[in-house]
């Protein structure tokens, strides 16, 4: 084989060994962005905001039908007892 034919073969081996380098470098960013959490958006502020209303709604009749509760257990309790 010739000097030249030797050469072609080795820049070859180095191109494939460099593109193969490259589609793992390509590979490990694509599953590094994938592992990436999403970004917050205005519709995910807005979500959140409206999540946490409900939240306080919800505590808030949590708290009165507790309370309510409250009443009619000593209600009965008073009424077995007397």
């Amino acid at each position: 084989m010739s000097t030249a034919g030797k050469q072609s073969i080795a820049k070859t081996s180095q191109v494939d060994r460099a593109r193969k380098r490259l589609e793992k470098a390509v590979e490990r960013l694509d599953q590094a962005i994938s592992a990436m959490p999403a970004t917050g958006t205005a519709t995910d502020s807005a979500e959140m905001t409206s999540l946490q209303a409900d939240n306080a709604r919800l505590q808030e009749s949590s708290r009165v039908v507790a309370d309510r509760l409250e009443h009619t257990i000593g209600k009965l309790k008073a009424v077995l007892e007397g």
